[in-house]
């Protein structure tokens, strides 16, 4: 890529492999390795994730802060034994920065008592989308391989687990430059998608929504300009096709709201419902 790498590092060969067709529920063995002279990790394992039973999904996100506090989250990821894990986005300060992605997945999938084993990077599967400090760069999008196709691969997807539907969107152009053709084909592919998972109740009850920026909180980040841009073009979508639940990061605390829809001005106060059965519910983390 020309672009978003980060004009003060060196340049990176990223390498990504698609193992397909495997079963659900099902425990896979492999090393990763290669070059010349070659050298081999140890060999690891990964379990895919059940295709239906009771699921354990863990969420983190902003991870930008110490080595010692990544891998304690994710020391408890891997004790809780989470079948997955879905990141809200700002992994790192500066989304061009190869150097800090390498701190950061280092210190997630190096046992801090083990050298040599996986934490959960490597084991887990991580499904990320990208907050404000990612700036669209390069460098996360090589990273990852995270669902979503289009014009805009990987800024936007969605997928089936057990009774629910996941959908994964990338608020930045969104909250940044709504007139954008990125934007208009953004919020066209998620009205398509929650309409169809709505009409989907029978096979998946649940709707679960993760984007970046808090859509309704009280904290730092509640009336800014970007936050209230963003809430008013999601929240009338997810009023329209009644998602379930909305899981944000960007304000570094943790808030969980009564049901809420849309109040008359979109990006205005909300209006509490009496049930979830009304309204949406809004967890920052």
């Amino acid at each position: 890529p020309s672009i978003g790498l980060g004009g003060k590092e060196p340049e990176t060969y990223m390498h990504e492999v698609h193992v397909c067709g495997l079963t659900a529920g099902t425990k896979y063995y492999y090393q990763v390795g290669g070059g010349s002279p070659e050298v081999w990790s140890a060999v690891q394992s990964f379990t895919t994730v059940p295709k239906s039973g009771k699921l354990r999904i863990g969420i983190s996100g902003d991870a930008r802060d110490r080595v010692e506090t990544w891998q304690l989250v994710q020391s408890r990821m891997r004790d809780a034994a989470v079948h997955m894990q879905l990141f809200s986005g700002d992994l790192v300060f500066v989304g061009q920065l190869q150097s800090l992605y390498r701190e950061w997945i280092d210190a997630a999938w190096k046992d801090p008592n083990d050298a040599s084993k996986f934490l959960t990077f490597g084991q887990q599967l991580f499904v990320p989308v990208a907050g404000n400090h990612e700036n669209e760069a390069a460098r996360f999008y090589a990273a990852f391989a995270m669902p979503g196709d289009g014009d805009y691969p990987e800024t936007y997807g969605s997928f089936d687990v057990g009774n629910t539907h996941f959908v994964m969107f990338d608020d930045q152009p969104l909250a940044l430059a709504q007139e954008s053709a990125q934007a208009k084909a953004s919020l066209a592919w998620l009205s398509a998608d929650l309409e169809k998972a709505d009409a989907d109740r029978a096979a998946h009850p649940y709707i679960v929504v993760l984007n970046h920026r808090g859509v309704y909180t009280t904290s730092l980040h509640a009336t800014d300009g970007d936050v209230l841009l963003t809430r008013s073009s999601l929240a009338p979508l997810f009023d329209k096709h009644h998602v379930d639940l909305v899981m944000n990061g960007h304000e570094h605390e943790y808030e969980r709201s009564k049901p809420l829809k849309a109040g008359a001005t979109p990006s205005g106060e909300p209006q509490i419902q009496p049930s979830a059965a009304n309204g949406t519910v809004y967890r920052d983390r």
